[in-house]
Formats: C-alpha cells, sequence, structure tokens
C-alpha cells in the first residue's frame, strides 16, 4: 500500500466485507492510480468480488470531484 488513497480504499473494502458477516483482515491489497488524486472530497465504492468462509477478495474505486477515477484497490482478506 502506498500513497493518501490506500488506507480509505483498505477500509471501505474491509468494511463492505464485514458488512457481510465476520472480521476480515488484510492480507495484500494493490493500488493503481490512474490519476492523480487531488486533495478534498471523495467517495470511495467498494465492491465484493468473492466473499468464501477462509478467503475473500474486495475492490474499491476512489473517486474525486466530478466522479473522475482517481485509484482502484483490489485485496485478498482473511477472517481474524
Amino acid at each position: 500500500m502506498s500513497g493518501a488513497p490506500a488506507p480509505a480504499l483498505d477500509t471501505a473494502a474491509t468494511s463492505a466485507l464485514v458488512a457481510t458477516g465476520g472480521s476480515r483482515s488484510p492480507v495484500d491489497l494493490r493500488v493503481d492510480y490512474p490519476r492523480p488524486t487531488p486533495l478534498g472530497s471523495f467517495r470511495a465504492a467498494p465492491d465484493i468480488i468473492r466473499a468464501g468462509r477462509t478467503v475473500a477478495r474486495a475492490r474499491a474505486d476512489l473517486y474525486a470531484a466530478q466522479e473522475r477515477l482517481c485509484a482502484t484497490a483490489i485485496g485478498t482478506f482473511v477472517p481474524l
């Protein structure tokens, strides 16, 4: 993980998985930055790819002003 958006993307993806039941912890998180992330408000949109009992995958997209995609994270999560 690197950069300021990474913690927000991690939190969004983890929260989406926790909402399906049980605590999850990331073991891998890849963040891609298609464009610079400006300072200011943003929106993180999570999506669950797979929520298995032992391994889960989730993604989160970070949108800045005017709904411009600035960062995408895909992570692997395991139960705590």
